[in-house]
């Protein structure tokens, strides 16, 4: 397996954090606490071998990969706005980086008080971490 997330992760959190100094990022989703707003949660949700690359003795020298972000707002009345602002660093990342992205909309949240945008990408990535769009 190729270890990728973590880069992806560290690369993405940074650059929006040097616009949005108080959001909360994190690898996965919280489990039973609350989580301070606004908050952008990061999580590979795909990441299989790319048989077409495979070697003769079967190593892996490409994965195709997935990557699910969501942001979450709690503002009143302007939280689709804080979302998509978020999302939109996120997403200029992402692309420069070399995802696709696949999915990007609003989707209900735990309760009516929050806005949740989510986005997933995918890209091939060799085993020298190198992304190539798919």
């Amino acid at each position: 397996m190729i270890a990728w997330f973590n880069p992806v992760y560290d690369d993405v959190s940074k650059k929006v954090k040097t616009i949005y100094t108080t959001l909360r990022t994190a690898r996965k989703l919280p489990s039973r606490t609350s989580p301070e707003f606004p908050c952008l949660f990061m999580f590979p949700i795909s990441d299989a071998t790319n048989t077409q690359t495979l070697d003769s003795e079967g190593t892996e020298s490409h994965s195709d990969i997935g990557v699910q972000i969501e942001v979450y707002s709690n503002k009143s009345g302007t939280g689709e706005e804080e979302c998509e602002s978020i999302m939109n660093v996120a997403d200029t990342e992402m692309l420069k980086i070399g995802f696709v992205r696949y999915f990007c909309n609003f989707l209900p949240a735990t309760s009516e008080n929050i806005t949740r945008q989510v986005a997933r990408y995918r890209a091939t990535i060799s085993s020298n971490l190198t992304l190539y769009r798919r």
